[in-house]
């Protein structure tokens, strides 16, 4: 069976176990450059909660391409949906958008990975 080692969402080891219902010992030496969470998964039937690992105190930060393209969904959300929402909230509705979208716009600008 396959066994990886996550980080942000990418395979960055792997092992193969015996599927032999047995208990294995795995090991994996992974460099972590930034902060970032790991986890350990047998793909594809199950996965480990994630493990946080902090780099110099720095927040976790996927990537910025990942996060301007949570901006840019939330912008398209607004542009299809807003004529749905009830005029006396719409004011609200757009200032929460605006707020998600600038913190996306954050995220990108500390994101370690591009």
């Amino acid at each position: 069976r396959r066994v990886e080692v996550v980080v942000i969402g990418r395979a960055a080891g792997v092992r193969v176990v015996p599927a032999d219902g047995r208990m294995h010992a795995v090991e994996f030496e992974v460099p972590i450059e930034f902060s970032s969470w790991l986890a350990v998964r047998s793909f594809p039937q199950l996965h480990t909660n994630p493990v946080e690992v902090r780099v110099a105190d720095r927040p976790i930060r996927g990537s910025a391409a990942s996060a301007r393209w949570c901006a840019e969904t939330i912008r398209q959300l607004w542009r299809v949906r807003s004529g749905n929402v009830a005029p006396a909230e719409r004011e609200a509705a757009r200032e929460t958008f605006e707020r998600a979208i600038a913190d996306y716009e954050r995220r990108a600008a500390e994101a370690d990975a591009p």
